[in-house]
């Protein structure tokens, strides 16, 4: 009988090795999700900070062109 209660406690031992194996999944999952989102927000914010800048860019050589037009005229 008390082989029967150590086989029992053994085999709870490993449903809850089990269970910590799953909720060190599932952190990890949710850590690669964060860093997945923080590069994804990164890449956003870099890409919208060129297209300010070429943006930028592409309006002082509009100016530029029109105030040449002006002096040439």
């Amino acid at each position: 009988m008390s082989l029967f209660l150590l086989f029992l406690l053994f085999l709870l031992f490993l449903l809850f090795l089990l269970f910590l194996l799953f909720l060190l999944f599932l952190l990890f999952l949710l850590f690669l999700l964060l860093f997945f989102l923080l590069l994804f927000f990164f890449l956003l914010l870099f890409f919208l900070l060129l297209l300010l800048l070429v943006v930028f860019f592409l309006l002082i050589n509009i100016f530029f062109l029109l105030f040449l037009l002006l002096l040439l005229f």
